[in-house]
């Protein structure tokens, strides 16, 4: 991947201001925005076809906002998915999502963040066991396969 220069960037700026025949600054800046949402919806969309798309532990797959990545390895997280999608573009956020997170819903993914996961500070927030019991009981579905 070809690191971009700031005056590179500027020129794409410039040309692209051109095309638009905009001189307002906000109206620009909004424009710029939603270009980037759109960008950032189509490549999780993407990546949610790539994955199956449906939660790997109960098999919704109702709506693909309500899906999430969940890393297999906490620990040798490097980066979030969404920092990859909106930073560094698709191939390099297709090529990580895949190889180390598993796609699950919201209620799926906050499940197993109370069961097993840790908060910021690292503090274990699960009191009791019951939450890794409802959790474990949710047979796991791997779409992909």
């Amino acid at each position: 991947m070809t690191k971009v220069t700031k005056e590179k960037q500027h020129e794409y700026y410039v040309r692209w201001r051109a095309k638009l025949k905009i001189s307002d600054p906000q109206k620009l800046k909004r424009i710029a925005r939603e270009q980037a949402r759109g960008a950032r919806r189509r490549l999780k969309l993407k990546l949610i076809t790539l994955m199956g798309g449906k939660c790997w532990r109960c098999g919704w797959h109702e709506h693909p906002m309500g899906l999430e990545f969940d890393h297999t390895d906490p620990p040798t997280k490097q980066y979030t998915p969404g920092d990859l999608i909106s930073r560094y573009g698709s191939e390099k956020a297709i090529a990580y999502v895949t190889r180390r997170c598993i796609m699950l819903c919201a209620n799926c993914h906050a499940l197993k963040t109370v069961a097993y996961g840790e908060n910021l500070r690292g503090n274990n927030i699960s009191d009791t066991t019951a939450e890794r019991v409802l959790y474990e009981s949710i047979p796991t579905i791997d779409p992909r396969s």
